[in-house]
């Protein structure tokens, strides 16, 4: 594991299962992130902070798969199939133009998103983990008006 693991700073972390850990000596491990102090107590902080907020995230994720589903059945002629978990979604449009076309759409509108997919038909929905509902819900109209415009 790395990269939010401390805010940025250069920490990474290996898990594993007890039975496996057996097997190997200690220090049988290294890579370019491990710890210093600093990036330690980087990691530390982030941690604390994402106990705090994570309570909230199954909700959060609820609320936006609501709202995502409401935007599939109003297009469905556009979305192809909605996949996702919590925060985390894609929306594929089933084509690379109309994934660019609401990209754009939503970026002269202050919404960034990304595409994904084996051929960029998709479109990569992963709010940070300290959104609010109210920030969905603009994000949400946002992407309806993009949606409308195809």
């Amino acid at each position: 594991l790395a990269k939010g693991i401390a805010s940025g700073f250069p920490l990474g972390a290996l898990l594993m299962n007890t039975e496996l850990s057996k097997k190997w000596s200690t220090s049988a491990h290294g890579g370019t992130f491990t710890g210093n102090p600093v990036a330690c107590a980087a990691g530390s902080a982030t941690i604390k902070e994402l106990l705090k907020i994570m309570p909230k995230l199954p909700t959060r994720g609820l609320y936006l798969e609501k709202g995502l589903k409401k935007l599939a059945k109003k297009y469905p002629q556009h979305i192809k199939e909605l996949r996702g978990l919590g925060l985390m979604w894609a929306m594929d449009l089933g084509s690379t133009e109309k994934t660019k076309a609401v990209r754009l759409k939503a970026l002269e509108h202050k919404l960034l998103i990304l595409s994904c997919g084996p051929n960029d038909d998709a479109l990569r929905i992963i709010p940070p983990l300290i959104v609010k509902n109210k920030q969905i819900d603009q994000a949400l109209a946002i992407l309806d008006t993009a949606l409308s415009s195809l």
